[in-house]
């Protein structure tokens, strides 16, 4: 028995998104091959958002968390005299990220059509992540009242919404160009 196309994509972004997961939650993976990765997200997001904040004048610090085998270390970017704010992994949109790759491989088209919007969107991602951690960083230090709603409602839907969006606009391009007759 075939199944349909969106099934099948259903199950192969099941899959993708599935083994993603897995090496996530498998304790000697996760260190051997996340912990750099988030090691390397945290420090850039935090070095990233204390030029952008001392570059408009103000006073930036970054506290960074010990390594230990676990988890990789944390850090807090304060403004002023702000309490700041935490970059746990979770906090890196690698989750996200990997999301919108795992749309893009299990949709059913040549992966000539992907080598493109892969990386693209992924550095999209994180740059967008990167702004919600400055954003998130000067509503700690502005309207620290904001700041759990900014973080767990308003910038999780930001995010979600941009990997809608480009995920829209690159299959309209691709049953555009499919629809496009030969020249």
């Amino acid at each position: 028995m075939r199944t349909s196309k969106p099934m099948g994509f259903v199950v192969r972004l099941a899959l993708i998104y599935g083994v993603y997961l897995l090496s996530q939650n498998v304790p000697t993976t996760a260190r051997l091959l996340w912990n750099p990765v988030y090691s390397a997200l945290g420090a850039m997001h935090a070095h990233l958002s204390k030029t952008l904040f001392e570059t408009l004048g103000y006073t930036t610090a970054i506290e960074r968390s010990p390594e230990n085998i676990a988890f990789p270390p944390s850090y807090v970017v304060k403004l002023e005299k702000s309490r700041g704010v935490r970059l746990n992994y979770p906090c890196l949109a690698v989750d996200v990220t990997f999301a919108f790759f795992a749309l893009i491989a299990a949709y059913p088209a040549p992966w000539k059509r992907k080598i493109f919007i892969v990386p693209a969107g992924m550095a999209a991602v994180q740059a967008l992540n990167f702004l919600r951690v400055a954003g998130l960083a000067w509503i700690a230090y502005a309207r620290p009242q904001w700041l759990d709603f900014s973080h767990h409602y308003a910038f999780q839907f930001t995010v979600v919404g941009l990997i809608f969006l480009m995920f829209a606009w690159w299959t309209g391009r691709i049953k555009t160009a499919k629809a496009a007759p030969a020249v």
